[in-house]
């Protein structure tokens, strides 16, 4: 039997790169970058980030940059006034949120610039590294899983594969639909939501994603000064400058062709995380990121971190290896 990882993404590359016997089993070898598996699309400087990166061969050097913040039609590198309550009500529903979401409205953003490269480019950098290193060792089964149930994989309708151990890194609705004989709703709204009577979804709304052209006389002149800017009171809540394009950020769709003069490219819908569960395992699953855990605010750093938790620290005699264990 043996141990599996469901969902191709940066998340399950950090997981095959740290553990040994683990194998990706999805529908095909690619990811979208816009589904934000992680929080940031940026490298967060931190000291298993810096080792993972050394790893890599990457040479990491830590730079920032002033963030710009939006409200009442201007644009400020200070933050406005009770910005920070209205921007988490916006994107959260609520005031009281992690620290770590906090600081969404922080002045300055800090992270480690590969070769030089700029926050989203470093990023890609370092997925695009490990993905190679899952490619390379042929770390990826193709398939359709159709359900979970008993230790198996229903596999493209007609194979059943058995496991030891399983790692979901996925939409935990997703999983919810797919796992046999327990409901994921039912557990969370008995443990987390016991007041509710009405509850009929887990705390996941929708969040949609446009990649536009960078063609504005206003955004061309922003690209000199930021990456980013958080907003209170347009469409979006936040827009990233990426090269000669610009990622926007919303709880609403908009249906528009283009956003303030910039032609939609790309859009994307997701999720964004209202309350967090950070939920570790469901019926011996292992789960792994912002999606799966429910947790918003799950970096690359937190990836490595539960990659380590799932390691055993000690060697097999027999193997000479790692053994994977589900802790």
């Amino acid at each position: 039997m043996g141990n599996y990882v469901i969902g191709y993404n940066p998340i399950s590359f950090i997981l095959c790169y740290s553990l040994d016997d683990l194998k990706i089993i999805d529908v095909a070898p690619k990811y979208n970058l816009y589904d934000y598996h992680l929080a940031d699309l940026y490298l967060k400087p931190s000291g298993e980030i810096l080792a993972l990166s050394d790893k890599l061969g990457l040479d990491c050097t830590i730079k920032n940059y002033r963030a710009y913040f939006g409200f009442s039609n201007r644009v400020n590198p200070i933050v406005p006034s009770n910005f920070d309550e209205i921007y988490n009500l916006y994107t959260r529903g609520k005031n009281f949120v992690e620290e770590e979401y906090k600081k969404q409205v922080d002045r300055f953003v800090h992270y480690f610039s590969i070769n030089g490269k700029n926050p989203f480019d470093s990023y890609i950098f370092l997925i695009n590294k490990l993905e190679e290193y899952v490619k390379e060792n042929n770390l990826f089964i193709e398939g359709n899983i159709n359900q979970i149930e008993d230790g198996f994989l229903s596999l493209n309708d007609d194979e059943k594969i058995p496991y030891n151990r399983l790692i979901y890194t996925e939409n935990l609705e997703d999983l919810d639909l797919i796992l046999r004989g327990f409901s994921i709703k039912d557990f969370v709204f008995k443990h987390y939501y016991p007041e509710d009577k009405v509850g009929i979804s887990l705390p996941l709304h929708d969040k949609y994603v446009y990649i536009c052209d960078n063609i504005s006389q206003f955004d061309q002149d922003m690209t000199y000064l930021t990456y980013h800017i958080s907003y209170t009171g347009k469409p979006y809540f936040k827009k990233t400058y990426h090269n000669n394009k610009i990622i926007y950020e919303s709880t609403k769709q908009i249906f528009k062709n283009e956003i303030e003069g910039n032609p939609v490219l790309l859009s994307h819908k997701t999720k964004l995380v209202r309350d967090n569960l950070d939920l570790n395992k469901i019926c011996g699953i292992d789960l792994v990121g912002r999606l799966s855990q429910c947790y918003e605010s799950f970096t690359l750093k937190d990836a490595i971190l539960r990659a380590g938790k799932l390691t055993e620290k000690y060697f097999d005699d027999k193997k000479g290896k790692k053994i994977f264990l589900n802790k």
